[in-house]
C-alpha cells in the first residue's frame, strides 16, 4: 500500500511529520516487527512527490467494525467475545509500541484496523513521539475526542494512550463518546469533572466493563488502569470470533490485491 503526502507546501510541518513517521518506526523496525502494528518499508521522493510502502491491509477500522456489531445484532456473549478480542489485540499492538519506547498519541477507531483476517493492527505514527523527546519538552496534539485530560497540556506519558482505549471501549459501550459538545468544552469538561458511566445510557451494560472502562478514563493517570486490569477483566488471551473477521471483510478497501508495476516502469 501507498500512503501519500498530500500536502503541496515541502517545507510544512506536516511533510516533516509525515517524514518522522517512516523514520521513527524504521530505526526500531526490529522492535516493531509485531502482528499488531502496521508494517511501513519504505519513505519515497519523486519530485515534490513524497509516500511511504506500508503493508496492505484489507478489512475495516474499527468504527465500521463496531457499528457492524451493532447492525448484526450479536447476543450479548458473542458481543462480548468480539469486544474482548478488539481490545486484546490493540493492548498487544500499544504494549509493542511502548516498548519500544514510543507514544502513539492520536488512538481512535480509524486508527485501529480489522483486517479480512481478524487481526487487529495499529496504524499511523504520523504524531508519535519517543519518550526520551518529552523530556525536551512536546506540543499536545492528537484528536479532541480521544485525547487524556494530561495531553491537553502535553505532559503525554503511556497512560495518556490507555485513556485513548478507554475511549473506544466507551463506544463499544454506550455508542456514543464520553464527551460532546464543541472542541473547547470538550477539552474543558475532560478536565474538569468524569464522564457519565455507560450505563446511564445503555442499561445492559456489563459491570466489569464499565468499571474498567471508567477506570481507564481515569483523570489521574498515576490512577489510570492500563494493560494489566485490561486482560485481568477479559481474560487474557480470546479466541477470534468468526463474526469479527466476516465483518472486516465486509470492509470499505474490498480484498484486491495490488499486485507489480512493470508496465508503469516499461513506460519510462
Amino acid at each position: 500500500a501507498l500512503k501519500h503526502f498530500r500536502e503541496r507546501a515541502a517545507s510544512s510541518d506536516g511533510l516533516i511529520r509525515f517524514k518522522e513517521e517512516f523514520r521513527r518506526v524504521a530505526k526500531r523496525s526490529s522492535e516493531l516487527n509485531h502482528r499488531n502494528l502496521v508494517r511501513l518499508y519504505e519513505l519515497v521522493q519523486e519530485d515534490a512527490n513524497w509516500f511511504l510502502t506500508m503493508e496492505l491491509l484489507s478489512g475495516c477500522d474499527a468504527g465500521d467494525t463496531i457499528a457492524g456489531w451493532k447492525k448484526a445484532g450479536l447476543r450479548d456473549a458473542d458481543l462480548r467475545a468480539e469486544q474482548a478480542h478488539l481490545l486484546l489485540e490493540l493492548t498487544d499492538g500499544l504494549e509493542a509500541l511502548h516498548g519500544a519506547g514510543i507514544l502513539h498519541r492520536d488512538i481512535k477507531p480509524s486508527n485501529v484496523w480489522v483486517n479480512a483476517e481478524g487481526c487487529v493492527k495499529l496504524l499511523d505514527f504520523g504524531i508519535a513521539k519517543e519518550l526520551a523527546e518529552f523530556k525536551r519538552g512536546v506540543s499536545s496534539l492528537g484528536t479532541p475526542d480521544f485525547v487524556a485530560p494530561e495531553q491537553i497540556s502535553g505532559n503525554t506519558t503511556p497512560a495518556s494512550d490507555w485513556y485513548s482505549v478507554g475511549v473506544i471501549l466507551y463506544q463499544m459501550l454506550a455508542a456514543r463518546l464520553p464527551f460532546d459538545g464543541e472542541v473547547a468544552e470538550i477539552l474543558a469538561r475532560k478536565r474538569e469533572g468524569d464522564p457519565q458511566p455507560p450505563s446511564a445510557f445503555v442499561k445492559s451494560v456489563p459491570a466489569d466493563l464499565e468499571a474498567l472502562c471508567m477506570g481507564l478514563l481515569r483523570r489521574d493517570p498515576e490512577a489510570r488502569f492500563g494493560p494489566r486490569e485490561i486482560r485481568d477483566v477479559l481474560g487474557g488471551q480470546a479466541q477470534k470470533p468468526a463474526s469479527i473477521r466476516a465483518a472486516s471483510r465486509e470492509g470499505k478497501d474490498g480484498d484486491d490485491a495490488l499486485v507489480g508495476r512493470n508496465a508503469e516502469l516499461d513506460r519510462k
